[in-house]
């Protein structure tokens, strides 16, 4: 049981330097854009969004960097809109390679009619070596409202803002 442990352990070891010791760490902002769809557990196939906003990368340590973000969210099928919140903490397995862990907030108008949707999953993120992000996420979801469950796939691009 210790041997397969240790094993798994070694995989989520960072395989190359992730910053210069002396290099001061600073916050940075980012552009993000994606899209996400959302399968509920009873209604099957809702839709498929686009979203775009700003966000803010911030350096917990050389490896760990939390990235709240604000996005306004739109699906052209429905005519859904709104605003995702999330708060991605990502934990940099290597210079190019990061796990994350993502909750998110998400309001979503169609016809008037208002639903919250809560989630969180986990994710992986590529890091080019000009600080662009491109990531997956699996989220699983509570649409409040509906009272029901959801999966919401994503894929996000985040651009460094000079």
């Amino acid at each position: 049981m210790t041997r397969t442990f240790l094993a798994l352990w070694a995989l989520f070891l960072p395989t190359s330097a992730l910053a210069n010791d002396e290099e001061p760490l600073h916050i940075t902002f980012s552009l993000n854009v994606g899209t996400f769809g959302v399968v509920a557990s009873e209604d099957g196939w809702e839709a498929q969004y686009i979203y775009y906003g700003p966000g803010i990368n911030i350096p917990l340590s050389r490896r760990v960097v939390l990235m709240p973000s604000l996005a306004f969210e739109t699906a052209p099928e429905t005519g859904a809109w709104g605003l995702a919140g999330t708060c991605t903490l990502e934990v940099l397995l290597s210079k190019h390679f990061g796990l994350d862990f993502v909750p998110s907030v998400i309001q979503d108008t169609t016809d008037g009619d208002t639903e919250f949707i809560i989630a969180a999953g986990p994710g992986f993120t590529y890091i080019s070596s000009h600080h662009v992000g491109v990531g997956v996420i699996a989220q699983g979801s509570y649409m409040l409202e509906k009272r029901q469950l959801a999966f919401l796939p994503s894929f996000n691009i985040s651009v460094p803002i000079p």
